[in-house]
């Protein structure tokens, strides 16, 4: 994983965090037009960009 401060390991934090947060919503609400989605995944990345330093 590179490294969590740059734009690339942001971009890799979003990508894991979308399948996780996919697994608990239903599939029509899982696009960027939904806050609970967006919200939820940008959370989940954050936390492993802390994880990941």
């Amino acid at each position: 994983m590179a490294s969590p401060h740059t734009d690339e390991g942001r971009t890799q934090a979003l990508a894991r965090a979308g399948p996780i947060t996919a697994s608990r919503q239903p599939p029509a609400l899982c696009t960027e037009r939904h806050w609970d989605y967006v919200g939820i995944r940008g959370i989940l990345a954050v936390v492993l960009q802390a994880l990941a330093h």
